[in-house]
């Protein structure tokens, strides 16, 4: 028969699991920790105190490693924008390999960043096996021009993975170029260097592109409360 501090340790294991407690698990860090807020308008328990991961950054773990972080053929791939937790997930992967890219790569210290520009890719058609790209797109004025690259660069049988925000109750995407002022970005937008706010009408956009699968937390199993909000991403193949 169990012990009475056995059946407390697997209570209190089965509350950090649930985030009763109010602490969440980062798969990072490897470790619990209570969440703190983060946002605009803050979202309670959303961030990692230690490696300032997001709801969004630790579900996209999830889903790179169920499509390709265990994978071990030789795989290239490209990151705009390259968050620091996930690149260095995908850096410590021995078979990747990995090209991050960004306008300022000066801002990434943490790697060897190209300068690159989404929207004009130095690199020959059918180059990645695979792409990464989160929360980029909303930043882009022609998103057309950036998705038809990601679609030149991406292997027939290749995967993107793309994510950005977009108005669930919203029917159509809202892009005005007079909006210019950062004051007025977040004041419609929500971001002070946001260029529009996508609507669901943003899904038949890639569909003109590629092949759409989405991904949402319901579809991902969870083996502690990370907190994931309701995060989705989307996975784009070739037609």
């Amino acid at each position: 028969m169990a012990s009475y501090r056995q059946k407390m340790r697997r209570l209190l294991g089965s509350w950090f699991k649930q985030g009763i407690l109010g602490w969440y698990y980062c798969p990072f860090c490897d470790t619990f920790a209570p969440f703190k807020p983060f946002g605009i308008v803050p979202r309670p328990k959303a961030m990692c105190p230690y490696c300032h991961s997001l709801e969004r950054h630790r579900f996209f773990y999830a889903v790179y490693k169920q499509y390709f972080l265990k994978d071990s053929r030789s795989l290239s791939l490209l990151h705009t924008a390259p968050e620091e937790s996930l690149s260095k997930v995908i850096r410590e992967k021995t078979n990747i390999i990995y090209t991050p890219i960004d306008l300022e790569p000066e801002h990434y210290p943490h790697l060897s960043c190209i300068e690159a520009d989404v929207t004009a890719l130095p690199f020959p058609e059918e180059h990645f096996d695979v792409i990464v790209s989160n929360h980029v797109m909303e930043h882009i004025l022609d998103d057309d021009l950036f998705l038809s690259e990601m679609q030149r660069v991406l292997k027939p049988q290749g995967m993107f993975f793309l994510s950005f925000p977009y108005d669930k109750n919203r029917e159509k995407t809202f892009q005005d170029d007079n909006i210019q002022s950062e004051a007025d970005r977040l004041k419609y937008y929500g971001q002070q260097d946001h260029v529009r706010i996508y609507g669901r009408d943003v899904f038949e956009k890639l569909k003109r592109y590629f092949q759409l699968q989405i991904v949402t937390t319901a579809d991902i199993p969870m083996q502690f409360q990370q907190n994931w909000q309701d995060s989705e991403c989307c996975i784009l193949t070739k037609k």
